[in-house]
């Protein structure tokens, strides 16, 4: 019985930490909209406006726009890019029940060669409105919304090379190197990839195998490669692939 009241005690106690730590979230942080901005390259629709909803309390937030690239692991280097954005107002202290906005504005080239994609990113910093947003700050919260720029005239181009491979530990699998050789992002999603051998035969990678890149953002002009390890004998010869996917802008 004594057994059975502490273990009643401590379930209770977990329960009320979590919903402790739920609320303490809900008046601490906020919530930014949209996440997601398409910018034109001249006009009126060069401008993005994104908003702050804050909870309860006062939040501090400051905002910043950077880079966006990716690397063939599939990661994303970021890089401030002060020069082609303008971010007005840069900081802001958002009252309770209040909404705040903030316009970024696109003031690079008039004709990129290819759509340029960015991070928007908001972040709350432990500061009070007479003191400054600086650097070396400890985030408490952040968002960060997708940005593109681009002249409305682009379009995407995803393609795939395919060879067999061994990985480090000699498996036998297949090496994918998914190119975006067009001007403009796409979200595969539900992306597979039919292999044909000589000879006929055939192999499907499926979009669980892929992992992350099954549904993946490929950005224009990236290069992602990834070795899949084979579920079973793989046929010989050469191969080429085929990509299977539902395109998402």
């Amino acid at each position: 019985m004594y057994y059975a009241r502490n273990a009643r005690s401590a379930r209770s106690a977990t329960i009320a930490f979590l919903l402790l730590g739920f609320a303490v979230t809900r008046v601490w942080s906020f919530t930014l909209e949209p996440m997601t901005a398409n910018l034109s390259t001249f006009g009126e629709k060069s401008v993005a406006t994104f908003r702050i909803h804050p909870p309860i309390l006062r939040p501090a937030v400051r905002f910043r726009v950077v880079s966006r690239d990716l690397s063939v692991e599939g990661t994303e280097p970021n890089a401030t890019v002060d020069s082609v954005f303008a971010v007005y107002p840069s900081s802001a202290i958002v009252e309770p029940g209040r909404c705040a906005s903030v316009n970024i504005q696109w003031r690079g080239t008039a004709k990129p060669e290819r759509e340029q994609c960015f991070r928007f990113i908001a972040e709350q910093v432990p500061v009070t409105a007479d003191q400054g947003a600086g650097s070396g700050l400890k985030i408490l919260f952040r968002y960060i919304a997708s940005v593109y720029v681009s002249d409305g005239t682009l379009s995407p181009a995803l393609s795939v090379e395919t060879s067999t491979s061994l990985d480090s530990a000699g498996n036998p699998g297949i090496l994918l190197a998914i190119s975006n050789t067009g001007t403009q992002h796409v979200i595969a999603k539900d992306l597979s990839v039919d292999l044909a051998f000589g000879g006929g035969a055939s192999y499907q990678i499926r979009t669980a195998e892929l992992g992350a890149f099954g549904n993946f953002n490929y950005l224009p002009g990236c290069a992602i490669r990834v070795f899949i390890p084979a579920r079973e004998k793989l046929p010989g010869g050469p191969c080429t692939g085929r990509l299977n996917y539902d395109s998402e802008q």
